[in-house]
C-alpha cells in the first residue's frame, strides 16, 4: 500500500476524541474491536455485539445520533448514559454465555452417558455370548462370575491389592521426582542435554524383562523390581 497508516493508541483517554474526529472527518470505514460497550457507543455509528466460542452476532444496533462534526460530542455522550440500551446488550451477551455453558454441560453429560451405555453393553454382550455359545469358564469366565469370585475371595485378595497399591505409589513418586529434576537439568544446560539424551534413548530401548531378573537376583526381594518398573515408566513420562 502506498498511503501511510495513522495509528491511534486507544488506551489513552484523549485518543477517543482524536479517533472520533479523524474517523468522521476523513470518511473511511473503521472497524474497532473493544470489550467496552460505552466506548463503542461513543465512537461508533453501528454496534455489533458478538458472543464468544463460537463467535456469532447476537445484536446489531445502529446508533441514531448525529455525528460529532455536526452536533458535537454531547449528543453521543448522552448515548453512553443511556444505560437501558447498554444493559440490554449486556443481558443478551450474558444470556448467550449461560446458554453456551448449558449446552457444553449437556454435551459433556450426553457423551459420558453414551460412553457408560457402550461399556455396559459390552459387558452385557460378553455375558450373553458366554451363555449362548456355552463357553467354558476356564477359557472365558462371564463378568458376573468374576464379580462373584472377587466378592467371595476379597479377604485373600485384599493384602495383595494393598501391596500393589503402595509399591505403585512409591514408584510413581520416585519417578516423578527424578523425571522433574532430570528435565530441569537437561533443559538448563546444552551439555547436559547432549550427554543425557543419547543415554536415555539407549536405556529406554533395553527391554524391562531383561533388567528385572538382575534386580531380583541382586536384591533378593520382589519389591525392588516393582519399584524399578513403576519408577522407570513415570520417570520417562515426566521427562
Amino acid at each position: 500500500m502506498n498511503h501511510s497508516a495513522r495509528l491511534i493508541n486507544l488506551q489513552e483517554r484523549s485518543s477517543g476524541k482524536r479517533y472520533s474526529s479523524f474517523g468522521w472527518m476523513s470518511g473511511p470505514t473503521v472497524l474497532l474491536v473493544t470489550h467496552d460497550l460505552r466506548e463503542s457507543a461513543y465512537l461508533a455509528n453501528r454496534i455489533i455485539v458478538m458472543s464468544s466460542r463460537p463467535g456469532r452476532v447476537i445484536e446489531d444496533k445502529q446508533v441514531s445520533f448525529c455525528t460529532p462534526p455536526q452536533c458535537g460530542n454531547d449528543v453521543r455522550a448522552s448515548f453512553c448514559r443511556s444505560d437501558a440500551q447498554l444493559e440490554n446488550f449486556d443481558r443478551r451477551r450474558s444470556s448467550c454465555k449461560r446458554q453456551r455453558a448449558g449446552y457444553q454441560m449437556m454435551a459433556i453429560f450426553k457423551r459420558r452417558f453414551l460412553s457408560m451405555i457402550v461399556i455396559l453393553g459390552f459387558f452385557a454382550l460378553w455375558e450373553f455370548a458366554c451363555l449362548v455359545f456355552h463357553i467354558s469358564d476356564i477359557v472365558l469366565p462371564r463378568p458376573s462370575q468374576s464379580v462373584v469370585e472377587l466378592w467371595e475371595r476379597w479377604p485373600a485378595i485384599a493384602p495383595h491389592v494393598v501391596q500393589t497399591l503402595y509399591t505403585t505409589m512409591i514408584g510413581f513418586a520416585l519417578g516423578t521426582v527424578l523425571g522433574v529434576l532430570g528435565g530441569v537439568l537437561i533443559g538448563s544446560s546444552r551439555l547436559a542435554y547432549d550427554t543425557a539424551y543419547p543415554l536415555l534413548i539407549g536405556f529406554n530401548a533395553i527391554p524391562k524383562v531383561a533388567i528385572v531378573p538382575f534386580w531380583f537376583c541382586g536384591s533378593g526381594s520382589v519389591l525392588y523390581p516393582r519399584y524399578y518398573l513403576r519408577c522407570r515408566s513415570q520417570c520417562f513420562r515426566s521427562l
